[in-house]
């Protein structure tokens, strides 16, 4: 279960000080919660296929992807 593992990894040790980096977690994170969701509550979805589909595409409204 790959793609899970990438969601729910964090890295070890520090790093420098500054600006945060901008990872995929955090910028899909920012997605979800600009329509309303939660990241647990995301989670369930992406059980149902049908259900996770129509969230990808309120995120992604790209034709024909």
């Amino acid at each position: 279960h790959i793609p899970r593992e990438a969601l729910e990894w964090i890295p070890l040790g520090t790093k420098r000080r500054g600006r945060p980096t901008q990872t995929w977690r955090r910028s899909v994170a920012a997605e979800i919660k600009a329509i309303g969701l939660t990241w647990p509550e995301t989670k369930r979805r992406v059980q149902d296929r049908a259900n996770w589909r129509r969230t990808v595409d309120a995120l992604c409204p790209i034709a024909g992807t």
